[in-house]
């Protein structure tokens, strides 16, 4: 099978939810026997996250994203019908190398990751008359719905409401164009066909390296908390702002020598204001995440709008981690609270069943437990790996049979 991959981003360094999905479908199509031809778009060409992916693919293409999300683009974007963060991936220029890229060679099917990227992949699935599957790693117009009802700045959630409007048009028309949509939840395929029932959709979840994750327990140093997550996401910035402001406070009260560590990649000013150098540290960038889990008593994921599936959870649970997440935070695994994770909307009950954890080795340890054999049993990245190749299967073969009856 000879596949051509489209991404938003070079997958590396594996430390957020969307290199790691991205990398791991290229990794198990790859060790499947698939030839993967790899098309990333980047504001700049990460050498280390080219030597990383190419072991994975026959070639690798990178086009220079040269739009950044700025005030400018914002302008530019208000007479588009396009969303602004998928607008800024657009460029004549990059559709012209990649179609240059492909002339001439042949593949079997085009994998797109991310709605972003769906402009080149159907551009190519034209030319070339093969089928195009879009994996939505998240239904983006419900992120950008729950962003705009829950955004602390008024001016965000004013932007958000207007790009709210132009992805209700935009994305169930795109998911409808391409040949399979790969949704990430049931949560998030229900969602689509309420805007649109002529989708062609699946749902193949995302996965846990089980290998790599392996179980390190509930132990951790005392009193730690922490939060592993993309520090430039509003999503994640509003959740953890909720977190330190309205959670925080409260655990802190009955237990002063609390400490809550964040971590991940680029973090801005709005999150380096949250440290406050004595209960909330932020720690940014880490290069081996397994070392947080090893530090961690607790681990947290305070997520207020989103869609698809938090992989950070999953590899924390199959560390052995004990987790408290909301509703959102929690949406698309089918995880139970009470047994390997703990659900809390409330800061409250957010802040109590923290507590319950840090002082309880015997709780943590249990839940830490099941959630490590329920993340291995149900999100093994062999078993998804599969699945993404039966279906690519039934999907050129249906292709096939149809230009072959026209």
């Amino acid at each position: 099978m000879k596949i051509l991959q489209i991404s938003p981003r070079l997958p590396f360094p594996l430390i957020e939810g969307g290199n790691i999905g991205i990398f791991n479908i290229t990794r198990q199509l790859s060790r499947l026997g698939a030839e993967v031809s790899f098309i990333a778009s980047a504001e700049e060409v990460d050498d280390r996250a080219v030597r990383a992916v190419t072991p994975l693919c026959r070639e690798i293409l990178v086009v220079r994203r040269t739009r950044k999300y700025s005030p400018m683009t914002a302008l530019g974007n208000a007479f588009d019908e396009t969303p602004v963060n998928i607008y800024k991936y657009h460029s004549t220029d990059n559709l012209a190398e990649i179609l240059r890229f492909v002339e001439g060679k042949s593949f079997d099917v085009v994998h797109v990751d991310h709605l972003h990227m769906a402009y080149y992949g159907l551009a190519v699935g034209k030319v070339l008359g093969i089928p195009v599957a879009l994996r939505e790693h998240n239904l983006e117009l419900k992120i950008m719905k729950r962003f705009a009802e829950t955004a602390g700045n008024p001016l965000h959630r004013a932007y958000a409401a207007v790009q709210v409007s132009k992805f209700k048009r935009y994305e169930p028309k795109i998911c409808a164009t391409v040949d399979k949509c790969i949704m990430i939840t049931e949560e998030d395929k229900k969602a689509l066909l309420s805007y649109r029932k002529d989708v062609d959709a699946v749902v193949i979840p995302a996965g846990v390296d089980t290998e790599y994750f392996s179980f390190v327990g509930g132990g951790g140093e005392e009193n730690a908390i922490a939060y592993v997550g993309s520090l430039d996401w509003l999503p994640n910035i509003d959740g953890l702002k909720w977190f330190v402001r309205e959670v925080m406070p409260r655990i802190v009260s009955a237990n002063p020598g609390a400490k809550f560590y964040i971590y991940g990649k680029n973090p801005l000013p709005a999150v380096r204001k949250l440290d406050d150098g004595k209960n909330v540290i932020v720690k940014g960038f880490v290069d081996d995440v397994r070392e947080v889990y090893r530090k961690a008593r607790v681990l947290v994921v305070p997520l207020l709008a989103g869609s698809g599936i938090r992989i950070k959870i999953l590899e924390a649970m199959a560390a052995g981690k004990a987790i408290v997440t909301t509703r959102i935070g929690s949406e698309g695994i089918t995880c139970e609270s009470g047994k390997n994770i703990l659900v809390a909307d409330r800061p409250t009950e957010f802040a109590e069943d923290v507590l319950r954890l840090l002082n309880n080795g015997l709780i943590r340890e249990t839940i830490g437990r099941e959630a490590s054999t329920f993340a291995t049993r149900e999100y093994s990245w062999d078993s998804i790996g599969l699945r993404f190749w039966d279906t690519y299967v039934s999907l050129i073969e249906d292709h096939r049979k149809k230009r072959n009856q026209s």
